[in-house]
Order: C-alpha cells, then sequence, then structure tokens
C-alpha cells in the first residue's frame, strides 16, 4: 500500500549519475541557483533562494516548511548524497507510536562539537549563537552547554523525519534563531553578508579548513560562507536532545553515495 501522509525531500544542488528518487515518499527538491533539473524549487513560492550561500540546504528546510502539501503527516529532508532511506509503503504512523522523531545516527566528534566548530568555522559565530540562545530561548542554554560545547554526539547533515506539528515547531524556532544571528552579523542583504564573511576570512577569523576542497582561495570561501548551514546542524542536535528522550528518537544510519 502506497502511503500518502509522509514525505521525504531529497535535497540537492545538482543532478547526480546515481539518480534522485522520486516517487510517493520522496521527492526531490533542488537548492541553489542552476539550471531547473527538478520539479520542486527552493525558489517557488515563500522562499529565502537568495540566502542559499549562507544557509546551504536550509533554505529547502524552509521550502519545506512555507510550501509543502498541508495533508502531510510526516514530513522529512535528507541530503543527495546521504539519504534516509525508507521502503515507499514504509509504515509511519506504526514507527511513531514507538518513536518521536526519526533522525540519522549521530556521529562521535572529539574532542566536543563546540570545539570542533571551533577548529573548522569560526569561533566567534559559535559563542554569538550561544549569545543568542540566552537571549532567545534561555530554556535552552543548559542543553546548549551539555551538548554541544562539551557533548560529543552530532546528529550531522540535517536528515530527519517529524511529525507535522513537531516540524512546525522546530522551524519557527530554527529561522527565529538564523534571522537574529543574521542581524546580529550586520547582514541586511545577501551582497553584505558575502563581503563581511568574506573579509573576516582574509583577517583570519576563519581558518579556512576545507576537507573537500583545500585550504585557500574562492573555494574556501564558498565553503565557509555556509555558515548558517553548519550552525543549522548543531542547532538541530540541540533541538532533538532538548526535546525529545534519547529512547524515543529512531536512528538511522544513512546509505551513503560518493563515498562520504
Amino acid at each position: 500500500m502506497r502511503r500518502e501522509d509522509a514525505r521525504i525531500y531529497v535535497l540537492s544542488h545538482k543532478p547526480v549519475e546515481y539518480g534522485l528518487p522520486d516517487n510517493t515518499l520522496y521527492r526531490p527538491l533542488q537548492v541553489g541557483s542552476g539550471e531547473p533539473f527538478t520539479e520542486l524549487r527552493d525558489d517557488a513560492g515563500d522562499n529565502i533562494a537568495a540566502w542559499n550561500f549562507l544557509y546551504a540546504e536550509t533554505t529547502g528546510t524552509y521550502s519545506i516548511w512555507r510550501n509543502r502539501p498541508r495533508h502531510l503527516r510526516y514530513v522529512g529532508q535528507c541530503q543527495y548524497r546521504r539519504r534516509l532511506e525508507f521502503e515507499e509503503d514504509h509504515d509511519f504512523e506504526g514507527l511513531f507510536k514507538d518513536y518521536d522523531v526519526v533522525a540519522c545516527m549521530p556521529v562521535v566528534v572529539v574532542p566536543s562539537v563546540g570545539q570542533q566548530y571551533f577548529r573548522c568555522h569560526s569561533a566567534g559565530d559559535m559563542s554569538l549563537l550561544r549569545v543568542i540562545i540566552e537571549q532567545q530561548c534561555p530554556e535552552y542554554l543548559q542543553d546548549f552547554d551539555q551538548c554541544i560545547m562539551s557533548g560529543r554526539f552530532l546528529f550531522y547533515s540535517n536528515g530527519f523525519v517529524m511529525r507535522s506539528g513537531d516540524f512546525d515547531r522546530y522551524c519557527e524556532w530554527l529561522f527565529n534563531i538564523l534571522d537574529h544571528f543574521k542581524q546580529e552579523k550586520g547582514w541586511s542583504t545577501p551582497e553584505e553578508a558575502k563581503e563581511k564573511i568574506d573579509q573576516e576570512i582574509a583577517c583570519g577569523d576563519r581558518n579556512g579548513y576545507n576537507g573537500h576542497v583545500g585550504n585557500e582561495g574562492e573555494d574556501s570561501n564558498r565553503y565557509q560562507r555556509q555558515v548558517c548551514g553548519f550552525l543549522t546542524e548543531r542547532l538541530l542536535t540541540l533541538w532533538l536532545r532538548h526535546n525529545f528522550e534519547p529512547n524515543k528518537i529512531y536512528c538511522k544510519k544513512y546509505t551513503s553515495y560518493e563515498g562520504v
């Protein structure tokens, strides 16, 4: 039996040789600019597509939040190369009788999630995020210190399936924090944000680390500009740990493509 009460969006910025699933359960959603290769895009309807360089696949999350069919009871997303794979007729209603949320299997990060961020990106951005958490949702601050600043488990790559109502609450919380982050950074337009981030990188506020394309030049800048995407992974980890008991999180391994 095909289920029509659940949908998992596969977020992709490019067509891939191994293909993107497109059926009753899975729908590809194109994020970022470029020639269209899917029906669904992050620049349709209510969108923040112009900020994709800053948000990475999180512009797709916003598009799902604002534009998805309202009859869906379960909403999920995953990346094109790291997928939470279920059979098309998977019984999510049965799964959610025992669990409150589906997430990717967390990875162990040493010495901590926060310290790893300091090493790979900007310590100042993580410190600013803590200030915003304290101001906007102080009830999360203790978990932020325990799960992010000191914790070692990261729910990476923003893969999940949630009840529709939980997804709405997550997005409202997430994008409120990211909006305040942009305000505090003084990023009122995409062009201004790119310029200021590049200036920070040039001044050494970010170390330019990039395990995929090297440590210098425009490729490194382009990678480090995705700061709100990087923060979203940490914020998803925080939101899951704050809102759900560990035994109520159904952890599923990604099916990995492209060897990563």
